[in-house]
């Protein structure tokens, strides 16, 4: 149905039949077009949640091929030492595609072929059947019907990785430019995955590694994180890209999944910014700033920035400051770090109840911050392991919380190198109380200096 909105648009006259056409074609479009972008969303949200790129793809294969208008969708991987491609993930729209069809590109060498030439181009294109020249491709086609097919590259650390495509039996078909903008986003978010994946067996192995041997190979691990940021942050990229093409189209439910994608992204930013904190601060490499700063100003925003976590867990956070007016003389990045480090781990580990932030001064030349929670807690001969770097109280693929198992590490560090004391008190079951003192404070209106 016409819009009413459209209908203004179209100014004070009662629109022409020809201009209900236009006006209807234009609402399809936009339909078609949310539809493809919600089912590209949610594919581009599971690449970056989970490891298995292939279940991924295979489970959404059908919406997309609805959405995308494609009868046929593959993915081939690409052997640049043997220069032949296999085919690792196929679709076919079982309506439109014969049994004694589908012949493939498995096997077959590409290199100088037309197909490698516009692969290597990084950029989409569309190949229709009347317009082939080379006997092979020429030969798929007209053995499976294939009318139309575009074909988007896949890169993983500058080289080429492979391809997906998206073939029509029925039609010649010619994918419009904001379609295949769309679709080249699930090309990146595949070779995002596949590079991600890649990391994480590499960061795998040098933990292994470097448990055996009980060191870190610390410039390693630096690089290693380099290179991780680089494909997190264009999928950063092409999401704001896809938020700024369908401004004002977009429903509810598509801004839901663009949310759910930053929301992973941003979980594989914090992931490496574990990591490079991580690895400069055992390299000393890490700049400290000291200062002397109001303790207030550490917890200015805590609440706010936590808001949504804690309505979402029905969690209250309770942030306790004496009436003096209390200074540290610290790096107050690190410690604003700190704070912040040890609530997100107490709303991690909490379901629902109250996290308490309170200051205090146990002696004249220290100041304590304290934050209490009422979490599943840690039992006793666990509280030493999980201090150390890449450890926690449930570990392996069957881990019950996500993380590396840096955050503590990595505090404990910052208190170092502020001069200052971390530690834990926790009950299994109860919750967990994290302290951190730090020496030389000033209480405004008292002759005690730092």
């Amino acid at each position: 149905m016409i819009s009413d909105e459209i209908i203004r648009k179209s100014g004070s006259h009662e629109p022409s039949g020809e201009e209900f056409l236009q006006f209807g074609n234009m609402e399809k479009e936009l339909r078609i077009k949310n539809d493809l972008l919600l089912v590209t969303s949610k594919i581009i949200s599971e690449l970056l949640e989970y490891d298995n790129f292939k279940g991924a793809l295979e489970q959404n294969f059908q919406y997309l091929g609805i959405a995308s208008g494609a009868e046929r969708i593959f993915v081939y991987k690409y052997d640049e030492m043997k220069d032949i491609v296999s085919l690792l993930i196929n679709w076919d729209d079982p309506d439109k595609i014969q049994p004694k069809q589908k012949k493939y590109l498995s096997g077959q060498r590409i290199a100088g072929s037309e197909i490698f030439k516009r692969l290597l181009k990084r950029k989409p294109f569309t190949i229709h059947f009347d317009g082939i020249l080379e006997n092979n491709l020429k030969e798929i086609f007209e053995s499976d019907h294939i009318k139309s097919s575009l074909i988007i590259p896949i890169f993983t650390s500058g080289k080429l990785w492979g391809m997906i495509g998206f073939s029509s039996f029925s039609i010649r078909k010619e994918w419009k430019e904001d379609e295949s903008i769309i679709l080249q986003t699930i090309a990146k978010g595949i070779g995002t995955s596949i590079q991600r994946r890649e990391m994480i067996a590499e960061l795998n192995r040098l933990k292994v590694k470097a448990e055996e041997k009980n060191e870190i190979k610390d410039i390693i691990l630096m690089n290693i994180s380099h290179e991780f940021r680089t494909p997190v942050w264009a999928v950063n990229g092409y999401l704001e890209m896809l938020r700024e093409e369908l401004d004002g189209k977009i429903t509810d439910a598509g801004e839901e999944i663009l949310d759910a994608i930053h929301a992973a992204n941003s979980r594989l930013l914090r992931t490496v910014d574990d990591i490079v904190s991580y690895s400069m601060l055992t390299a000393n490499n890490y700049t400290i700033e000291f200062e002397r700063i109001p303790l207030e100003s550490l917890f200015t925003g805590i609440v706010e920035e936590f808001s949504q976590k804690l309505e979402t867990k029905n969690i209250n956070l309770v942030i306790e400051q004496p009436k003096e007016k209390l200074f540290l003389y610290c790096d107050s990045g690190m410690c604003r770090k700190m704070i912040i480090q040890i609530i997100d781990n107490a709303v991690k580990y909490s379901e629902s109840g109250t996290i308490t932030v309170r200051s205090y001064y146990p002696s004249e030349r220290e100041i304590a911050v304290e934050i209490e929670d009422q979490g599943i807690g840690i039992s006793s001969e666990k509280l030493e392991l999980i201090m150390k770097p890449f450890r926690q109280e449930s570990e392996g693929v069957s881990r019950n919380f996500e993380g590396l198992g840096l955050g503590l590490a990595i505090i404990q560090k910052f208190a170092e190198k502020n001069d200052a004391v971390f530690n834990l008190r926790s009950e299994k079951g109860k919750g967990t109380t994290a302290t951190l003192v730090f020496p030389g404070h000033h209480i405004e209106g008292n002759s005690s200096t730092a």
